[in-house]
């Protein structure tokens, strides 16, 4: 049974959970499975593991969302409504009408609303930096991204990716905010601490429990940046932007992977 591996397939892949959760949401929608598998479902699985992880967000991203069949076939099939870019402002929009407004309920609506669990670290690393960008809005948001968490609307693997993003790109964001740097090592203890960022995201460990080694890093990451390119070409069907990606990785040795993806 794949929820039974799915522990295991997330050391490889990162966004196993999203991707497990929304092929049981499109079997819901498709009457192959009955809604009830979710809830007998989750009774077989400890809270802590990534099992449960992707029932909770099957359920909380996909079949609780408003015309969550809509919903559950764009995503499943890709989607020519929202460019890459749009989603990104759509982010940036509801972020900082929430640090306006501390509507909580509003802000937690409209991730869900944009329909793109895929893409959930892009909210994790935006908000992140505006805590960066506007000091009084650290509270509001460590608060949002928690109860985002709490609720299965935003996955650990994507938490743990919208922090990994930001850490790589601290280094030009110090050039705007020259204290980006201390204020991201502050964070991660704290969201560690407070839940809503699991532990593992300060141990990258290799299969064997070791620190993987600089060849190892780079295929995992070559893994991971394909998913998400994968995921970007569903969105919106822009086939020269795929095409542009790939060359940006600058990886050519490691294409047929990408082609059995």
């Amino acid at each position: 049974m794949l929820l039974e591996s799915a522990d295991d397939l997330s050391v490889d892949i990162l966004d196993t959970v999203d991707i497990l959760a929304l092929f049981i949401a499109r079997a819901v929608v498709d009457d192959i499975l009955p809604p009830s598998f979710i809830p007998k479902s989750r009774k077989m699985f400890p809270e802590t593991s990534k099992g449960f992880e992707v029932l909770q967000t099957s359920e909380k991203s996909y079949l609780l969302a408003s015309h969550h069949a809509e919903l559950v076939e764009r995503q499943w099939g890709g989607s020519t409504y929202l460019t890459v870019e749009e989603v990104k402002k759509k982010i940036a929009e509801l972020l900082r009408e929430y640090v306006e407004n501390g509507d909580m309920s509003e802000a937690c609506r409209c991730i869900r609303q944009l329909g793109v669990p895929f893409f959930h670290h892009k909210v994790v690393k935006r908000a992140l930096v505006l805590t960066m960008e506007i000091s009084t809005a650290e509270p509001l948001i460590r608060k949002l991204l928690k109860e985002a968490t709490d609720k299965g609307l935003i996955s650990s693997s994507q938490m743990v990716k919208g922090f990994t993003r930001l850490a790589e790109s601290l280094d030009d964001l110090a050039l705007d905010i020259p204290s980006a740097k201390t204020l991201f090592q502050t964070l991660v203890p704290q969201a560690i601490s407070e839940g809503w960022l699991d532990a593992s995201y300060l141990q990258p460990l290799g299969e064997n429990g070791e620190k993987p080694n600089k060849n190892d890093e780079k295929l995992f990451r070559y893994k991971e940046e394909v998913v998400t390119i994968i995921h970007e070409y569903f969105l919106s069907d822009d086939i020269p932007e795929l095409i542009r990606s790939l060359e940006d990785l600058g990886t050519p040795e490691h294409n047929p992977i990408f082609s059995r993806s």
